[in-house]
């Protein structure tokens, strides 16, 4: 007996993600005296259960990035950086060309 399918199987529309920054878009990293004020013993900086920065990335803070690819709603990943992402909690703000 040959199997006959009748009905296409479900997928769901695309979520729409809720990103503040997209492709494309300069913005400047928090600065250093962020960087000092929010790291724990080991040189992490932690929000909300999550790690949003390292001690070795730290050489990052104050400087601009163009976002190379957005990651649902607070994910991003930057040209200048390759493949290192970083989440939204860490960009200070969109940087005007």
């Amino acid at each position: 007996m040959d199997c006959i399918i009748t009905h296409m199987p479900y997928c769901p529309p695309p979520k729409k993600y809720n990103s503040r920054y997209k492709v494309g878009d300069k913005v400047k990293i928090k600065d250093i005296k962020w960087y000092k004020r929010n790291h724990d013993i080991y040189g992490y900086v932690i929000i909300d259960n999550k790690c949003v920065m390292k001690f070795s990335e730290r050489e990052m803070c104050g400087k601009i990035f163009t976002i190379k690819e957005v990651i649902g709603d607070d994910f991003y990943y930057f040209v200048e950086t390759g493949y290192d992402g970083w989440l939204e909690e860490i960009i200070e703000c969109k940087v005007e060309e």
